[in-house]
């Protein structure tokens, strides 16, 4: 899996501030365009508040050959929505659309991902990232979480 096919997970409402010192983590797999599974892989998903209304993300992603990968963004806003700065130099926001549903979309030069999740209680979610290039779909990603408690 490329660098390029961590997707960025968002915020599952706001304020930002009351999902900081979450963990989630689970598992992952990649789809082709033909819905054939490419691979698997698995996930955690570490928030801090950096500053009020400001919230660190960082995604690490284990591979199956035991490489690992990780993705740090920086998300801010409130009300509805938030944007969101990720250190690979994709740029994006997101808005929740009520009832445990939210959208995000990241992008750079090189192509985007559009995420839908469907929060399922408080304690696990679901995840599909459409990862685009040239405005086509190119791979889809499948993911499941949970909640890590301490």
């Amino acid at each position: 899996m490329r660098k390029s096919m961590i997707p960025m997970v968002f915020l599952l409402s706001t304020p930002l501030a009351a999902f900081a010192g979450e963990t989630w983590s689970g598992a992952g797999e990649v789809y082709g365009r033909d819905g054939k599974r490419l691979g698997t892989y698995e996930l955690t998903l570490t928030r801090t508040e950096a500053a009020k209304g400001v919230v660190k993300q960082v995604v690490t992603v284990k591979l199956p050959d035991g490489s690992v990968r990780e993705t740090r963004c920086t998300m801010s806003g409130g009300g509805n929505g938030w944007g969101s700065v990720c250190e690979d130099g994709r740029r994006g926001g997101g808005m929740c659309l009520g009832d445990g549903m939210c959208l995000d979309y990241v992008a750079d030069a090189e192509g985007a991902f559009s995420t839908t999740v469907a929060k399922d209680g408080e304690d696990r979610m679901r995840l599909v990232h459409t990862e685009l290039k040239g405005g086509q779909a190119v791979r889809f990603l499948r993911e499941t979480l949970s909640r890590v408690t301490e």
